[in-house]
């Protein structure tokens, strides 16, 4: 797994596996599962993992925070997450989800989109880490996957099969069916890439599923006259 290769000790030691531990589940119906696959890795990195593995060792098996104190942990985490994703600092973005376990808090589909986010100047990366993170262990929700298009749109040129297989993903496997969330990014892609006739198709898409626009996808094509003229004239917005 994605995850587990980037945080892998040295073969020279034992692996360094997050201790399970009692968590605070935030979300009762989804099932309590500790992050004993999130490892930590010298190679290729400058972070040492002795710290690591020091808080590990010294990492109470019995943690238990009452629900407040855990919100208020994830709310941080989930900051911290989204501060280093943007500072590129991918590794220490995934140590600090990891670091969840130690204090006895479950990550919520938030904090593992921003994750993704984090991850998402590599899209190998960045889907390796939501197929672990999500199906069995956490739900996604349409924002998750809008991460992923977004990830998948940013490459030059987009890669519009996987944004494909991605769209395909969501609706089959999950049941969510994309609204002006999932659209906007798509357009956003295609308004920057000036790929109009494609823009065209996924405003004709719109109206095919009776998705309604929103404020943003007017933002989105506000710059190219024959979307925003077509969006008008298709959806009447």
């Amino acid at each position: 797994p994605i995850m587990s290769q980037l945080l892998r000790p040295a073969a020279t030691s034992s692996p360094l596996a997050f201790r399970p531990c009692k968590v605070h589940s935030l979300a009762p119906h989804i099932p309590v599962v500790a992050a004993t696959h999130l490892h930590f890795s010298q190679q290729g990195s400058r972070t040492s993992p002795r710290a690591v593995a020091a808080q590990a060792r010294e990492a109470d098996e019995d943690v238990q925070l009452d629900g407040e104190s855990a919100v208020k942990v994830l709310a941080a985490t989930t900051r911290r997450i989204k501060q280093l994703g943007e500072a590129g600092r991918t590794r220490e973005a995934i140590q600090a989800l990891a670091g969840l376990s130690e204090q006895g808090v479950q990550p919520d589909t938030l904090a593992a989109t921003t994750l993704v986010k984090a991850c998402s100047r590599d899209m190998v990366l960045a889907q390796g880490i939501f197929d672990e993170l999500f199906g069995d262990f956490l739900e996604p929700d349409e924002v998750s996957f809008a991460v992923l298009l977004r990830g998948y749109g940013a490459r030059n040129p987009p890669d519009w099969p996987r944004i494909d297989a991605t769209l395909t993903t969501m609706r089959t496997k999950y049941g969510i069916e994309p609204t002006a969330t999932s659209f906007n990014v798509l357009l956003e892609v295609c308004a920057r890439c000036n790929d109009l006739d494609r823009g065209q198709d996924v405003i004709d898409r719109m109206a095919a599923d009776d998705v309604e626009p929103d404020e943003f996808t007017a933002e989105v094509v506000a710059k190219k006259r024959v979307l925003r003229s077509y969006l008008k004239k298709t959806l009447g917005y």
